[in-house]
């Protein structure tokens, strides 16, 4: 037969019979691959008893369908691709068979969930009656309902439903907006219809508004007792918060909005607060500075070379648009009690206080300081001024005048033209003494045309210029410091 391979032997018919066995597998793959179906299947459920429900069919290139049920619903044509069954039961179960072209079938199921009536009205709401405006996260829930199919919530306005909705528990947002009161809502659903509500009252709590201001004296005389503050009713408040930070002081009638304070004879200076206070939280709270006014320190003839416009009396301060303070009162100081025998030490000290057009200055001194204290007089741009011994606080009323060198340390006064005594100024640097190191920042500001209650303005009147040059010159030809023990 040739040179051709020999079909007698068996080695031979052996690979054939390997070669013609995994074509054939090929084929038929390819065959079963060819005519594959996918059937999907669904409805329109789920219904109310007695209405009919659409099936439908979605999955595969059918070209004929064939529909069963595995109750006694009855259909309006069972070889359509969607036909109508009417008279189903709850879990009846639906078959649909579909051919395609090459005569290819597959099958799917689907099982209507059929509702007889109306669902029960929802049982109780779980949650709180009484929430905070503000609050997130609130939660209210109710058990699962027989026969429900969906939930629905409805909450007043200012409430905001953030998850929840449809559920058998929701979470809201409690807005500021949000009334006083009004009531949450939930409602079981099925196709059958709507169930009666279920209600839930809803109060919501602001937080307190901030406090106003407090009434009542913001000075006290150690050892009296039943001195009265009070303070306008706050909004949304059920209490009030009192409190004093130092010691000595009682307060009666805590969580009203009126109260008595009783200043023991050690009371100190201290600061009193009041804060509006509900189920929800503590307002802002508004604050009284109180000072002890055991003693008074009058001082007098305190007249600065800068503001001294003759006669005993001085000019207001300015800024760049008028006096900086209220009438009649020239310009700020600081008074400094200073211990008798070390100087250095410093017992108390009080800024701001108000100097008047008159040179006259009045301060409350805590009861506490009873000793002999040397007083120091600050300003600005002046020089620091001390008493020139030391002064006895033992009484209620201490009075000390600068009027004249002999009532000052190192008599550091200066005589005005009209034979007045002055304290120095030109001290722009506050260093304690008048030198060319207060020249340099008073031209710089000059240059500038600078205005304003600003420390290089020397004469006070609103502006740095060449008027302020002089105070510095002729101070600093004169050698002016600081003179203290």
């Amino acid at each position: 037969m040739g040179n051709g391979p020999s079909f007698k032997n068996p080695a031979c018919r052996s690979r054939l019979a390997v070669i013609f066995t995994l074509g054939s597998m090929l084929l038929m793959l390819e065959a079963e691959n060819i005519s594959a179906q996918t059937a999907v299947a669904g409805n329109s459920g789920p219904i109310c008893a007695g209405e009919p429900v659409m099936l439908y069919e979605t999955g595969g290139d059918a070209v004929s369908w064939e529909w069963s049920s595995s109750g006694t619903a009855l259909f309006n044509d069972r070889t359509l691709q969607s036909p109508t069954a009417t008279g189903a039961v709850n879990g009846e179960l639906f078959t649909v068979l579909i051919t395609d072209a090459e005569g290819n079938n597959a099958t799917a199921n689907t099982i209507v969930t059929v509702f007889s009536d109306v669902p029960p009205r929802p049982e109780q709401i779980t949650s709180s009656e009484t929430q905070c405006g503000g609050s997130t996260g609130v939660i209210y829930s109710i058990i699962e309902m027989p026969d429900a199919a969906e939930y629905s919530w409805e909450v007043p306005e200012g409430v905001e439903i953030t998850s929840g909705q449809g559920t058998v528990s929701i979470t809201v947002d409690i807005g500021p907006l949000a009334p006083a009161s009004g009531t949450v809502r939930v409602y079981a659903i099925n196709p059958c219809g709507t169930s009666l509500p279920r209600s839930k009252n809803l109060t919501v709590i602001q937080m307190p508004l901030a406090a106003g201001p407090i009434t009542g004296s913001s000075v006290f005389t150690p050892g009296t007792t039943g001195v009265p503050y009070s303070v306008d009713p706050v909004a949304n408040a059920t209490s009030y918060v009192w409190s004093f930070t130092s010691a000595g002081v009682t307060i009666n009638g805590n969580g009203s909005s009126s109260v008595t304070l009783d200043f023991a004879t050690d009371a100190t200076a201290g600061q009193l607060s009041v804060r509006g206070q509900n189920d929800c939280g503590d307002g802002t709270a508004s604050y009284l500075d109180l000072m002890s006014a055991a003693k008074t320190l009058t001082l007098s003839s305190v007249f600065l070379e800068g503001l001294y416009s003759g006669a005993g009396t001085m000019r207001q301060a300015w800024n760049e648009t008028g006096p900086q303070y209220a009438p009649g009162v020239a310009d700020h100081i600081t008074v400094e009690l200073h211990d008798a025998n070390n100087y250095s030490i410093i017992i108390w000290s009080l800024p701001d206080v108000p100097l008047s057009i008159s040179g006259t200055a009045e301060i409350n001194i805590p009861a506490a300081h009873s000793g002999s204290y040397y007083i120091t007089v600050r300003h600005r741009n002046s020089i620091e001024t001390t008493t020139v011994l030391p002064v006895s606080f033992a009484g209620s009323l201490i009075s000390y005048s600068f009027a004249t060198p002999v009532n000052v340390y190192g008599g550091n006064l200066k005589t005005s033209a009209d034979n007045y005594y002055l304290i120095y100024g030109g001290d722009a640097t506050q260093d304690g003494l008048v030198n060319t190191g207060d020249y340099a920042p008073v031209v710089n500001d000059a240059t500038r045309y600078t205005r304003g209650y600003i420390f290089t303005d020397l004469d006070g009147n609103g502006t740095v210029d060449t008027r302020d040059y002089s105070i510095i010159v002729n101070n600093a030809t004169r050698n002016v410091r600081t003179v203290h023990p």
